[in-house]
């Protein structure tokens, strides 16, 4: 079954000797973070095997004076509230604010 949140719900009220399996990516871990309407919490499902890795990338402009991860470190803590971030999904919000609170770094203003 794939990972909407109806599915979701359908795995959780399935008898615990059905055959149902959920696949899903990381939306079904920030959606029950971020949304307060989601028909199920995460303590319903046990997980039982990771099936891939999802690589994640950072970009900035181009005309930004920056090459590597490092230098954007470096320039975010010189430019406190100047420099944003954005996501193209839920799944990818979290990864900003947590990249900030790892590195210290201060890119604050999140674009939605």
């Amino acid at each position: 079954m794939a990972c909407p949140a109806g599915q979701a719900e359908s795995v959780t009220n399935a008898t615990a000797d059905d055959d149902t399996l959920l696949m899903c990516g990381i939306t079904m871990v920030t959606s029950s973070v971020f949304s307060r309407e989601v028909p199920f919490k995460l303590n319903q499902f046990a997980p039982i095997a990771m099936t891939c890795l999802l690589p994640i990338g950072f970009g900035v402009h181009a005309g930004l004076p920056v090459n590597t991860l490092k230098e954007f470190i470096d320039l975010s803590k010189t430019r406190p509230g100047s420099l944003a971030h954005g996501s193209i999904a839920v799944s990818t919000r979290g990864i900003g604010e947590t990249f900030k609170r790892a590195f210290s770094a201060k890119p604050v203003s999140r674009i939605r």
